[in-house]
């Protein structure tokens, strides 16, 4: 069922302005020099293109004077078909990739990536949720694959030689590790894969980061696609192209850049959820609103209702914002030098909170604790608006999401864990603050900041 031309949900803008490409549409691009006159022409002809089904156009452009390229000197274009939208990410050396978002997707995938990748064996890993939520029998086209987990012992079920399976279980933050990663790639390795291999992730975030880190490493590297079902993998962790596990230590302690070959968002997947998961996944669409779109914010404040009461266009137009939000920060920094660290906003904090409760808080709950606790940052040390903690404690109190500490968390277990952030330098960590919604600070040209101990103690002491 296609999206309704006006949606009661606001739907994606013509032209998306993200930092530090602050807007496209007036001849501006991120060194700050104009855009070249037949560039400039492309873009003055939007509205042919919206007549032909592009919707939107993020991202920096070419500013050498040269002819666009057919991807508009290296824009995103989001095209929108009859029931998908797809959006490109030129996001690695070798061309761009697609995300495909609409509802009914998860029957169609195996014939297409057959036909585009002909010839390749496929592997899909997922998890005893998604199976038993019936998205496996969906992807495969099958309901066998409905079957109590128990029935694909071992783990791997072999449904043809071009086809093999991989469930988790059990699923969750637990099995984030190595030990699933070596498990999962011995499995290949035992049934003859090879570099022919066309890894599918089908699930949530951990099912994308230990199937994305798997592909990553095998046979020095396959392709993967992934099917995300989850809020949050669907607002997230299916596009980026960053793929991990967790160390003994700290979360996140291993992993990889590996872009996909193909994203698949089959919105329906996510409806399915559980109410705890559901909400907390949306904390992630929160996040990007705060750091690169304040009429996104207004949109969500608005139309909470309607996701929380799980509106299919709801949710297919916030899935589009967050593609374009993140996949704007990724095309101009790939590999996290700088820029990227945005997407962090919230997580220096959230992941030592979501460690150190052993993962029984979400991955979204514990980020919405570090979002406000970023928010308590900045207030302390004058960079930000007043009312931007007001408005994220607000909008996260409507989406149920805890925003104090758990009594059973110390401030000295956080603090070390802290120091264990992968944007931590020299054990010192760093923080994204929030100047306003939508505004990231950043001195001396840097988006992840050192705060002083005494702001960051005295943060933790508020979110008691």
């Amino acid at each position: 069922m296609p999206p309704s031309p006006a949606s009661r949900f606001p739907a994606v803008p013509s032209q998306v302005a993200l930092p530090p490409c602050r807007a496209l549409c007036q001849g501006k691009i991120a060194s700050g020099r104009t855009i070249p006159r037949r560039v400039r022409f492309k873009v003055a002809s939007f509205a042919s293109l919206r007549r032909r089904g592009v919707v939107g156009i993020i991202g920096a452009v070419s500013d050498r004077g040269n002819p666009p390229s057919r991807a508009l000197c290296g824009a995103l274009i989001l095209a929108q078909g009859v029931h998908t939208s797809i959006i490109r990410i030129p996001a690695r050396a070798e061309g761009a990739y697609e995300v495909r978002i609409g509802r009914g997707l998860l029957g169609g995938i195996l014939s297409e990536l057959r036909r585009d990748w002909p010839g390749n064996r496929v592997f899909v890993v997922t998890d005893a949720n998604v199976a038993g939520a019936g998205h496996l029998a969906a992807l495969l086209g099958t309901a066998d694959c409905r079957l109590p987990i128990a029935d694909f012992n071992p783990q791997f079920a072999a449904r043809s030689p071009q086809l093999g399976v991989f469930v988790i279980e059990p699923p969750g933050e637990g099995a984030k590790t190595l030990l699933t990663v070596g498990t999962i790639v011995g499995q290949m390795e035992r049934e003859r894969y090879g570099r022919d291999t066309l890894v599918v992730a089908l699930g949530g975030g951990v099912v994308g980061d230990v199937a994305g880190f798997a592909a990553a490493i095998f046979k020095r590297g396959v392709p993967c696609v992934q099917v995300p079902t989850t809020t949050l993998a669907l607002a997230d962790s299916a596009i980026g192209g960053k793929v991990g596990v967790d160390g003994e230590l700290s979360k996140n302690a291993y992993g990889v850049f590996a872009h996909p070959a193909r994203v698949y968002m089959d919105c329906d997947t996510a409806r399915t959820l559980d109410e705890r998961h559901y909400r907390a996944g949306l904390v992630e669409s929160v996040k990007h609103a705060m750091i690169a779109d304040a009429g996104y914010f207004d949109q969500l404040e608005r139309g909470l209702d309607l996701l929380l009461r799980r509106d299919a266009d709801a949710l297919i137009d916030i899935t589009r914002r967050n593609v374009a939000v993140k996949g704007g920060v990724v095309f101009r920094d790939p590999e996290e030098a700088n820029e990227r660290r945005v997407l962090n906003f919230g997580h220096t904090i959230g992941h030592a909170v979501e460690a150190a409760s052993g993962y029984a808080l979400h991955h979204g709950e514990a980020v919405a604790i570090g979002m406000i606790g970023a928010c308590l940052i900045a207030e302390k040390l004058g960079v930000a608006d007043r009312g931007v903690l007001p408005r994220a404690r607000a909008l996260l109190g409507r989406l149920g999401m805890p925003t104090r500490l758990p009594r059973e968390v110390g401030d000295e277990q956080l603090l070390d864990l802290m120091t264990r952030d992968k944007k931590a330098r020299g054990g010192s960590p760093r923080f994204v603050l929030l100047e306003a919604i939508g505004r990231v600070h950043c001195p001396q040209g840097q988006y992840a900041a050192e705060v002083p101990a005494e702001a960051v103690c005295a943060a933790l002491k508020d979110l008691r």
